[in-house]
């Protein structure tokens, strides 16, 4: 009776809804995310089919992303940006209602559910999208001194990157053709796997080594160069640094001596004849009242009575350094060169 009624529209119930597999993606951010939704509707009438996509996010309501519905197409609960990056990616009247997103973006991250209905008939599906950035070109590194016995230690990094980031090191080996194991004695930190240290270096040590940043939706790698240097040529490259030095120094004071030997030799020359030339000057100071007074010379400057107070003197000098004369008002240095700074003043040889 009654029990037998409500067991078939149970069952009936059950038959018209159809759940698909929960599906995860990882998708790279730039890239294009196909979500796939399909059903068995393609045959019922297009006016009565309802499509819907939704977007459930951590701590956020769910909503609509896009719709279709009355044989139009609607994206109205979403902005414009995102509004132009989702479509239908096939035949969704025939079977295909997958979802597209273009140019994805970490904030695409989420939970999507498709819904397709038709009358009294139900499907569903679900997609776990995961959007990430894969790691940047990480940067090598070195830290230790490249000597026979040393320690060396080898340093990877990503700038950016979802995480987790693992990293790998490896030994290029033939020019690039193959990849090998690190040295016995190399030491990789568990705790932070982009650190390996090379101990007790030797020649064997020595060569290529690659390593590689990766997480789940990609990968990028640098490389770094391992030499050595022996010990005894470390104290000969330094002792030829000093001896160049050294040189270098040399020959810079030479050449000031040189130079230094020139200077002097031309002063002396140009000097001789201007004493001996001076020793024998006279300056006679013509005034109107035709009074003459005799001054004595000096060796660079010559010592003169101006009897004109208004004329600046280029030097002044202690009155009685000449000897006694005629009418001291100023006694004052000129220079050779200059013997016409006191008004009047003649040279006689």
């Amino acid at each position: 009776g009654d029990g037998a009624s409500h067991l078939s529209l149970v069952c009936i119930y059950v038959m018209t809804l159809s759940l698909g597999a929960q599906t995860e993606m990882k998708r790279v951010v730039g890239d294009n995310a196909t979500l796939p939704c399909h059903h068995q509707f393609w045959q019922s009438n297009s006016q009565s089919l309802d499509i819907e996509w939704l977007l459930q996010k951590p701590n956020s309501k769910q909503r609509v992303i896009i719709t279709f519905f009355g044989g139009q197409v609607y994206t109205n609960e979403v902005t414009g940006s995102e509004a132009s990056r989702l479509s239908f990616a096939g035949e969704y009247l025939n079977g295909d209602a997958s979802l597209l997103i273009s140019d994805l973006l970490l904030t695409d991250s989420g939970e999507y559910y498709c819904k397709v209905k038709t009358g009294g008939k139900y499907h569903w599906s679900q997609v776990n999208l995961i959007v990430l950035v894969k790691p940047s070109k990480p940067r090598c590194w070195m830290d230790g001194k490249l000597l026979e016995g040393s320690d060396v230690k080898l340093s990877c990094k990503s700038s950016d990157g979802s995480d987790p980031i693992s990293y790998k090191w490896e030994r290029v080996l033939d020019k690039g053709k193959s990849l090998g194991k690190l040295p016995n004695l190399a030491l990789i930190d568990l705790k932070n796997p982009e650190i390996v240290t090379l101990r007790n270096l030797t020649m064997d040590s020595t060569g290529v080594y690659k390593c590689t940043a990766s997480n789940d939706v990609g990968e990028e790698n640098c490389i770094i160069e391992v030499t050595m240097q022996h010990v005894r040529d470390v104290g000969m490259v330094a002792g030829a640094v000093v001896g160049i030095s050294l040189g270098v120094l040399i020959v810079i004071l030479i050449i000031w001596l040189v130079f230094r030997k020139k200077e002097k030799k031309k002063y002396e020359e140009e000097e001789t004849p201007n004493e001996i030339r001076f020793v024998n000057f006279i300056f006679i100071l013509n005034v109107d009242s035709l009074t003459l007074s005799p001054f004595c010379t000096l060796r660079h400057r010559i010592t003169a009575v101006c009897l004109f107070p208004t004329v600046k003197p280029v030097a002044e000098s202690k009155p009685g350094l000449c000897g006694p004369l005629m009418t001291l008002v100023k006694a004052t240095a000129f220079s050779v060169t200059e013997p016409r700074r006191c008004v009047g003043a003649y040279l006689l040889l």
